[in-house]
């Protein structure tokens, strides 16, 4: 096994390619082919759909962080589109509705949403239908501006 982060990532770009927490190429495009098809569900971006984090610096991960990269431009289109979701959630005049566009705007301000913010389909989160998918292993997934401070690799892109 590789034994430094350089080494593990070059192990996973040029060797491997596919993260660690995965037993072959073929169990990872199962899981990219699920991951996107939900994101699809969802409503959410997936054309530019990486995976960052310690499954490809580790050999032992704990997990397996999923950013969705989308531009500034596109921000304002799905805000509106996770708005709709979730008046559809709580309706309108309610505080947990309050507290969502509260949570969701401080998100946006930051560069990342996690996929807390991304609703309910058919009365289900997005993570309890992964799990319900058999989605394994169950990822971490948020969406990240392009360019802003959560923006950082390494990445191995789906």
């Amino acid at each position: 096994f590789p034994s430094h982060d350089t080494d593990i990532w070059v192990d996973v770009k040029k060797v491997r390619k596919y993260p660690y927490k995965f037993n072959s190429a073929s169990e990872y495009d199962i899981f990219k082919d699920d991951i996107k098809l939900q994101l699809n569900d969802y409503g959410i971006p997936n054309s530019d759909v990486r995976v960052q984090g310690s499954s490809l610096r580790r050999v032992s991960p704990d997990d397996v962080d999923i950013a969705i990269i989308i531009d500034a431009s596109q921000m304002q289109d799905l805000r509106n589109k996770l708005l709709v979701r979730a008046r559809k959630d709580y309706g309108t005049a309610s505080d947990k509705y309050d507290k969502y566009v509260k949570i969701l705007d401080e998100m946006i301000v930051k560069g990342r949403i996690n996929n807390r913010q991304f609703g309910k389909l058919n009365n289900k989160s997005f993570m309890q239908e992964l799990y319900d998918r058999g989605t394994i292993p169950p990822p971490n997934i948020s969406i990240i501006i392009k360019n802003g401070k959560f923006d950082y690799g390494p990445y191995l892109k789906f």
